[in-house]
């Protein structure tokens, strides 16, 4: 994907719950809770998440947090 970005200099939308291939891949990110936007911004973010909801997924998507879904 990355490749193909940099030799054609298109834009890429790509939707993932997989956090570790949105760390490889994105230069931005959109969180969505229910349906709402939560997060937007530098995927720097995803190390450093400004919002509860972002972070609860972040943890629960990496195994790291009360191992409670934040998807209740």
């Amino acid at each position: 994907v990355r490749s193909y970005r940099d030799r054609t200099g298109c834009t890429v939308l790509m939707i993932t719950h997989s956090v570790a291939q949105a760390k490889r891949l994105a230069d931005e990110v959109i969180f969505l809770d229910h349906g709402q936007l939560d997060t937007f911004g530098p995927s720097n973010l995803l190390e450093h998440p400004d919002t509860t909801a972002f972070r609860k997924f972040l943890d629960f998507a990496q195994g790291t947090g009360s191992g409670e879904s934040p998807f209740e």
